[in-house]
């Protein structure tokens, strides 16, 4: 307490005494001269340089700073991505194959019809020009099986695009099972980890 009102003694002055203050005591003592200002003025002009450099470091460190993106990506997710990736490139080769035999069996439909329907013409000129009614009928006989060959043909072709098909999807279908027994696998040990 004691400290406190001396302080404040000796920096406001005394009551009694006008002019015994700290302040107007410095200022008698040391008289400031005509470059004071000037030394003033430099140091206020490099304190304002360092703040706005100190500013500046910090917007620059801490607002613009740009973090490179961290990708938390391992090894196994990345084989997991190629694999998933290959197999979808051998389930559309496997389409692609499939889609071909389908052009291909539907090209052969459309020979086999045309074949089909000149083979009739063919016939109905044979009969024509046979008047006998054996050779006719022997005629129209095998007419008729070799339409009914070309039919089976066509049918025997049908179900083996789709056997080509149904054995496709078997394929597919075991190779997701052994990804799913394989993600599985990885799972438990996971989980026991």
């Amino acid at each position: 307490m004691v400290q406190k009102l001396f302080f404040c003694i000796l920096l406001l002055g005394y009551p009694g005494y006008p002019n015994t203050n700290l302040v107007h005591i410095l200022a008698g003592h040391f008289p400031f001269g005509s470059r004071v200002f000037g030394i003033l003025w430099k140091l206020t002009i490099i304190t304002a340089t360092l703040a706005i450099c100190a500013c500046l470091v910090y917007l620059w460190r801490v607002v613009l700073a740009l973090e490179p993106q961290v990708y938390q990506v391992n090894l196994q997710q990345i084989t997991e991505k190629i694999n998933t990736v290959k197999k979808e490139n051998r389930e559309l080769a496997e389409a692609i194959s499939i889609w071909e035999l389908k052009i291909r069996l539907q090209e052969a439909e459309r020979s086999n019809i045309h074949s089909a329907e000149a083979l009739k013409l063919k016939s109905q000129d044979a009969n024509g020009q046979f008047e006998d009614p054996e050779l006719r009928a022997v005629m129209s006989n095998n007419c008729e099986l070799e339409e009914s060959k070309k039919a089976l043909e066509d049918k025997c072709n049908a179900l083996r695009t789709a056997k080509a098909a149904k054995e496709a999807k078997v394929r597919q279908l075991k190779e997701k099972v052994v990804i799913l027994e394989e993600f599985y696998e990885e799972r438990k040990v996971a989980i026991e980890k």
